[in-house]
C-alpha cells in the first residue's frame, strides 16, 4: 500500500486528470474489457 500511495502522490503533482478503475481480479476477458470501457465512458462524462 506504501508503493501505491506514493505513486499516487507522484501523479498528484502532475495536475492531470486521472480516473480510478475497479479492480478485476478474476483476470481479463471481454466482459472485464467492456465493464471497464463503460466506467471509463462515465468517468469521462464526468470530467468533461
Amino acid at each position: 500500500m506504501e508503493l501505491e500511495r506514493d505513486q499516487r502522490a507522484v501523479l498528484a503533482k502532475l495536475a492531470l486528470p486521472t480516473y480510478e478503475l475497479p479492480l478485476v481480479g478474476e483476470g481479463m476477458d471481454l466482459a472485464g474489457l467492456y465493464r471497464l470501457a463503460g466506467e471509463l465512458r462515465e468517468l469521462g462524462e464526468v470530467f468533461a
